[in-house]
């Protein structure tokens, strides 16, 4: 069926940025369910949580779209430091959305070449933010690719504000690749020691030690979880936070 010629894009990619996320230990959730039925509810609210957060992420405004298919989700936008930052912030909501289901997930953050509408996706931005993900990215983590970070850094050094904005999203490490901070939303002291933050990082702890149980004889899985038991017991440290939330000793 030919598509009119008023109703087709044009014919070239816009330039913007890209996230490509997914939900990590989807496959193996999906294989329980034929000896444990009760996990159907669990995948279908998951689901329905992935498509709710792509389509509310939308905005005219500031040119968002967002697809989900399956345990992934693309949210893109076009470039300006406003959006940048705002895609940091809908990421790390994303985050705490899955954190409620039980769920960790993985994903990077591509600049380049993309054709993003309600219906389609596909491009160079894409496909490297897919690379990067599968590839390079490793651990429970949103990466960012080269070109994303220097852009965050040249668009947050216009103001103080912005620089400790840029700081409390972004980890570097000279011995690893840029990544957004999983705990930003508990970065101040006021708020890590509330009561619902605690609670959060109590649910997020009983995760990987479940996670960290469940895949004792799989060293490749296990080691998502190591990860991630390293980044949660430094964070309680460095906020003094080990009487309310103990420490993982299984890894």
């Amino acid at each position: 069926m030919d598509i009119p010629t008023s109703s087709r894009p044009e014919g070239r990619y816009e330039e913007r940025y890209l996230a490509f996320i997914d939900v990590l230990g989807f496959s193996d959730i999906i294989r329980k369910t034929r000896n444990q039925p009760e996990l159907i509810s669990v995948v279908h609210e998951a689901l329905v949580g992935i498509t709710r957060a792509a389509v509310s992420s939308r905005s005219s405004i500031l040119g968002i779209q967002a697809s989900s298919f399956s345990d992934n989700v693309v949210i893109s936008l076009p470039l300006s430091g406003p959006g940048l930052l705002h895609l940091f912030g809908l990421i790390n909501n994303f985050s705490q959305e899955l954190l409620a289901l039980g769920m960790l997930f993985r994903g990077a953050i591509a600049k380049g070449g993309a054709l993003h509408t309600e219906h389609v996706i596909f491009g160079p931005a894409l496909v490297e933010a897919y690379n990067l993900e599968t590839k390079v990215s490793l651990h429970p983590r949103v990466m960012l690719s080269d070109p994303v970070l220097e852009d965050a850094k040249s668009y947050a050094g216009k103001s103080s504000d912005q620089v400790k904005l840029f700081k409390r999203l972004v980890r570097e490490d000279a011995f690893d690749v840029p990544y957004l901070n999983f705990f930003t939303e508990w970065e101040e002291d006021d708020v890590a020691w509330q009561p619902e933050s605690v609670a959060k990082l109590n649910v997020l702890s009983v995760i990987i030690e479940k996670g960290l149980k469940e895949n004792a004889k799989n060293p490749n899985v296990a080691e998502k979880y190591r990860w991630m038991a390293r980044q949660l017991d430094q964070f309680v440290a460095s906020k003094r936070l080990g009487a309310k939330v103990p420490k993982i000793e299984m890894y």
